[in-house]
């Protein structure tokens, strides 16, 4: 009986901590991929901050672009220095390029660009183009929310 109790009592507990508010950002990480694999490079820990904003607030996106190279001392993944990185707004109608910019040094990005104007719900995405890097890597579908001053629409 003691075991059930607290077999149900540690359900509860891991419940109600899983359903605890996240903060507002969205962040997504992929997984590492084998040298096998024809796609070259990837996006890690990308960052769209924040996830409610109010019309025409400052969007910013960071993460970080590594490139699998064959040739490299050791070969594996390094980082992706240089490559371009576009912050898009992604509708039905394809991927419509907010910020550009490239990675540093370390393969870390930080990209910034305005919120709509109007109240509502929008996706953005990372793209990583093929022009620089063999293969692109790209992370879409990030839900923001605009909200209006006055409440939520």
């Amino acid at each position: 009986m003691k075991n059930t109790f607290a077999s149900i009592l540690i359900v509860i507990v891991l419940a109600l901590v899983v359903s605890l508010a996240v903060p507002a950002a969205a962040h997504f990480v992929k997984p590492n991929k084998s040298a096998t694999q024809t796609r070259a490079d990837q996006l890690i820990g990308v960052n769209i901050t924040p996830i409610n904003v109010t019309p025409g607030g400052t969007l910013a996106a960071t993460g970080y672009v590594q490139g699998y190279c064959n040739s490299g001392t050791p070969p594996g993944w390094h980082p992706a220095v240089g490559a371009e990185v576009h912050f898009d707004n992604v509708t039905d109608d394809g991927w419509f390029i907010q910020a550009r910019g490239t990675t540093d040094s370390n393969g870390y990005f930080s990209l910034a660009c305005q919120a709509p104007s109007n109240p509502g719900y929008y996706e953005y995405g990372i793209l990583v183009p093929t022009k620089g890097i063999e293969g692109g890597a790209s992370l879409g579908n990030i839900y923001v929310k605009v909200y209006s001053p006055s409440g939520w629409t």
